[in-house]
């Protein structure tokens, strides 16, 4: 990365259709692998054929760069195929809005992507520095999903960190993408009468939006406060266009 925080634009992370629309500093790409909850994982598996698997992952800012940590069943495929040094590209797409235009082909949809290529690290998962890296991965990972959850559950085991394989990826390159607005009208249909005067043309905001809990079948407590500040804190976010 460079001294602005942001990472350089090669032939592998630069954005060339609308590029005026191309991010490529480190917050705005790791703040939508942050929201997004899930991403994608691509690769080449041992037999040459391309794979793409959704994860729940972690992203930090280390001393040495930008850092995914994902997660699975320490002998799951995923785990297994990708050894030191595999390439892999991780992927997410958060959808703000369905931009709606005269015509079919001017359609659009708003969004706010983000496509990272990395290298994953040899690493010793049983040196002390890699159990402390885990364990604070598996709480990223836990805190990405729902904020304050992780001091109001259960910590992991041993034996459940031990059969949980983690993966270091290091982001060599990434660039994000973000649509905004309403979609470009063709001048054949804004001078056409017979198109604006019978149609209609907008946008459809989207975000997401978390319900009231459920209690589990074996739930003896009320609803803690954390969970009740994360929704409400969720979904008072207002949507990303149009900006009050």
């Amino acid at each position: 990365m460079t001294a602005t925080n942001e990472f350089p634009q090669t032939h592998e992370n630069t954005v060339g259709r609308y590029s005026e629309n191309a991010k490529y500093d480190v917050a705005t790409i790791k703040a939508i692998i942050q929201e997004s909850h899930f991403v994608n994982v691509s690769f080449v598996d041992q037999d040459g054929l391309p794979q793409c698997i959704p994860m729940v992952s972690a992203i930090q800012e280390e001393q040495d760069g930008l850092h995914i940590y994902i997660h699975g069943y320490h002998k799951a495929r995923l785990v297994k195929m990708l050894p030191p040094e595999s390439r892999v590209c991780i992927t997410a797409t958060l959808l703000d809005g369905l931009a709606l235009a005269w015509s079919a082909y001017a359609s659009n949809m708003n969004y706010r992507c983000a496509v990272l290529h990395g290298e994953v690290v040899d690493w010793d998962e049983t040196t002390p520095d890699a159990q402390a890296a885990k364990q604070e991965a598996a709480r990223q990972i836990v805190e990405g999903v729902c904020t304050g959850r992780w001091d109001e559950c259960r910590q992991p085991s041993k034996a459940e960190m031990t059969t949980t394989g983690f993966l270091k990826i290091k982001v060599l390159s990434a660039s994000a993408k973000i649509s905004s607005g309403c979609a470009g009208e063709e001048k054949r249909d804004m001078d056409d009468a017979g198109v604006t005067s019978k149609l209609w043309a907008g946008v459809i905001p989207t975000k997401l939006m978390l319900l009231d809990p459920i209690d589990s079948e074996h739930n003896k407590v009320p609803v803690p406060q954390t969970v009740k500040d994360f929704i409400a804190t969720n979904n008072a976010q207002p949507v990303p266009w149009p900006k009050d």
